[in-house]
């Protein structure tokens, strides 16, 4: 079953649209988002599973 999770999906979609749209560099990710190192992972994660060719582009 794994442990609960710290942040929800959506949150990190969140971040990861934000670096999208403003081409933000991780280490001045703002405070609003979780650290940069987890979005950075599921970022990466994401890209790696193709997920990311088949979103809607962010405008």
């Amino acid at each position: 079953m794994g442990r609960p999770r710290k942040n929800k999906p959506r949150t990190l979609w969140d971040a990861i649209q934000y670096i999208a749209a403003t081409g933000c560099q991780w280490a001045q990710f703002p405070d609003d988002f979780p650290p940069f190192t987890t979005v950075q992972y599921h970022f990466y994660r994401t890209r790696d599973n193709g997920l990311l060719d088949v979103a809607e582009p962010v405008a």
